[in-house]
């Protein structure tokens, strides 16, 4: 959308997740897609995607 840089969602459920403080409670998905910073289904660009997702929804899981 313009206005914004892309993955906002994450950070906002993050911060949701842990204001709620019920993250054992909750089923989170996520998808594996194209993205400016990671162009390609390579096995590390999906690891990398994931550890930055992991870190923007404040979880380990």
């Amino acid at each position: 959308m313009p206005g914004n840089a892309g993955r906002e969602s994450g950070t906002i459920i993050g911060t949701w997740l842990a204001d709620r403080g019920s993250r054992d409670d909750i089923v989170l998905a996520t998808k594996v897609g194209d993205h400016p910073d990671h162009r390609t289904q390579d096995p590390e660009h999906i690891r990398t995607a994931i550890d930055a997702s992991v870190d923007r929804l404040q979880t380990d899981q």
